[in-house]
Formats: C-alpha cells, sequence, structure tokens
C-alpha cells in the first residue's frame, strides 16, 4: 500500500496545495465597487499600457540592454511598480466579459 501512495503522491499533495492557494486566494481578494455606469471600470481597476510592437523590435534585436528594458515583462513591471498588492487581488469582472 505504501508504494502506491508513493507514486501517487504527486496527485494527493498536488491537489492539497491547490486547495489551500485556491483558499488563501479567495480570503485575500480585495471587492471592487462597482460604477455608477455599467460599461465603465471602476476606477479602482487600474489597466496596463505596454507597446507590444516596442517589444517585438526589442526582442529581434541583438543587443540584451534594449531586450531587457523594452520587453513585455519589463514594461509590465515598470507600470505595476507603485501599485499594493491589494491591487493585484482586486476580483472584478466586467459586463460582457464572459466571467474572464
Amino acid at each position: 500500500i505504501a508504494s502506491r501512495f508513493r507514486s501517487c503522491r504527486e496527485l494527493f499533495f498536488t491537489g492539497t496545495k491547490r486547495t489551500f492557494l485556491e483558499g488563501v486566494m479567495d480570503a485575500t481578494t480585495t471587492p471592487t465597487p462597482l460604477s455608477n455606469d455599467e460599461y465603465e471600470l471602476p476606477r479602482d481597476v487600474r489597466t496596463l499600457r505596454v507597446n507590444r510592437l516596442k517589444a517585438r523590435r526589442a526582442m529581434t534585436s541583438n543587443d540584451s540592454n534594449l531586450k531587457r528594458k523594452h520587453s513585455v515583462f519589463s514594461q509590465m513591471q515598470r507600470e505595476m511598480r507603485g501599485w499594493s498588492g491589494a491591487t493585484l487581488r482586486r476580483g472584478f469582472v466586467a459586463k460582457g466579459h464572459g466571467g474572464q
């Protein structure tokens, strides 16, 4: 029995970890008040501006500093630098987003 349990440990422990993490995420999600206009995002929901064309050009370059500065990840990091953890855990589904 022990060898069978050991061979399936990834299934058991992965499920346990996932359940725990989902519980933590649910408990720490920041509620978002609705906007007065149903088609407008609430002011607490932030948007990121990422220039994918600039990132694509940088990725085709041989300059590693240029890649590091203009990659999509770097642009997102720069935009989100001042955001609090609560901002990143904000729960909101906009009308017409189909639950995304």
